[in-house]
């Protein structure tokens, strides 16, 4: 009897070290995970829900409701591009500024041409500012088009915040165009909508 207790007890021992080996590996991982990260840095969700797949550190607030805006306003692109409802626009970007006209124009212009389905923001950086209520939050940006292949550019898009503290997208510039695949041969212009 007493060597059945003996074995059930050193069963257990190794179990309980076995499983505290796991929690540690867990914890480890976790904690290169967060370490390996910038601040601010925030991947996003490819379909365009709004809801991020990982959030990680925080940003100081200015920052981060930019960003957090910046998000908003490729989401409510994609969403607009596909949909061509102006109100889809109207939370994300200030109503008189240049990106929303030109969105606007544009596709009233393009209704027939492929527009972008998906913009999702890669690796977004926000810049700083010497204009108060602005940020430029910098990303490249891949595009999904409707029937074709996905393009990456890197655009600037400018935001400002309301007077109801809201974070909009004023305008978006285009910077360098990188390469949207192995086999493309040219450098794409800025996807219209």
């Amino acid at each position: 009897m007493n060597e059945r207790l003996e074995t059930a007890s050193a069963w257990l021992s190794e179990q309980k070290g076995k499983m505290l080996g796991v929690v540690v590996a867990v914890f480890v991982v976790i904690g290169a995970s967060l370490a390996l990260t910038r601040p601010g840095q925030r991947a996003t969700n490819p379909k365009g829900t709004g809801v991020p797949d990982v959030v990680t550190t925080q940003l100081p607030p200015e920052e981060q409701g930019a960003l957090d805006g910046a998000h908003r306003a490729y989401d409510a692109w994609s969403s607009y591009s596909t949909a061509g409802d102006p109100k889809l626009l109207a939370d994300a970007f200030v109503k008189d500024g240049p990106q929303f006209r030109r969105l606007v124009a544009d596709r009233l212009e393009a209704a027939a041409s492929a527009a972008p389905t998906n913009l999702r923001m890669i690796e977004p950086k926000v810049l700083p500012s010497k204009v108060s209520g602005t940020r430029t939050v910098r990303a490249e940006v891949e595009v999904e088009l409707t029937g074709a292949e996905v393009r990456f550019y890197q655009f600037d898009m400018i935001m400002q915040r309301g007077d109801d503290k809201v974070w909009r997208a004023f305008d978006v510039a285009a910077g360098k165009a990188p390469v949207p695949s192995a086999t493309a041969t040219t450098t794409p212009s800025i996807p219209a909508t």
